[in-house]
């Protein structure tokens, strides 16, 4: 895998294949290793060494470098511990929303974030790309918003429910109220549809 993420950021020799090629053919190839079942087997710590090989490919114009660096990203997010990708959020935020107007693909690694991190970070982050001046990329915005809501509701439904009760904590009545809001809570979640 070393040697795949080497072609990563290559940049070409006069006897070697075009940089472009070299590129394109690291991306397949780290993307082909970390599909297979062996990819499962690394480290967590070795998986995140590979994200800084994967960013430059983000801004890279061709798209299927691109598009194969956003599949990468999505598979690494899912299986490095939240501080690395919380090391590298702000690089790698800034190219997906580069990217979130030209690929679905960029949404669902915006969404894979979302549930590695907190949802209210990614949120944040969200809200300021409504006013973005490419109106593909805002269309996109809202539909990241609908996945990354409706896939981390009962994360953001149960942080209402306890801040809510944790705010009436000094009151009399706080027992009752907060097993009410438990049995609202169960019974919002047992009506809402299954997000798998």
């Amino acid at each position: 895998m070393e040697e795949t993420a080497a072609l990563l950021g290559a940049t070409g020799t006069p006897r070697t294949l075009p940089p472009i090629k070299q590129r394109l053919a690291g991306v397949t190839g780290l993307l082909e290793q970390l599909r297979k079942r062996e990819a499962g087997q690394r480290s967590p710590e070795y998986l995140s060494t590979l994200i800084p090989h994967v960013l430059p490919c983000l801004r890279d114009h061709n798209s299927k470098i691109a598009q194969s660096a956003l599949e990468i990203l999505e598979l690494l997010v899912a299986q490095v511990p939240e501080a690395t990708v919380r090391s590298y959020f702000k690089l790698l935020w800034i190219s997906l929303v580069e990217r979130l107007g030209d690929s679905k693909k960029a949404a669902e690694v915006v969404v894979e974030i979302s549930v590695a991190l907190d949802v209210s970070t990614v949120l944040e982050k969200l809200k300021a790309c409504t006013r973005h001046k490419n109106w593909r990329t805002r269309e996109q915005v809202r539909g990241v918003l609908n996945d990354c809501i409706s896939r981390n509701s009962t994360f953001l439904l149960l942080s209402l429910v306890d801040s809510a009760a944790n705010s009436w904590l000094h009151s009399c009545c706080c027992v009752a109220l907060r097993g009410a809001l438990d049995a609202a809570c169960d019974l919002a979640l047992s009506r809402a549809p299954c997000v798998i």
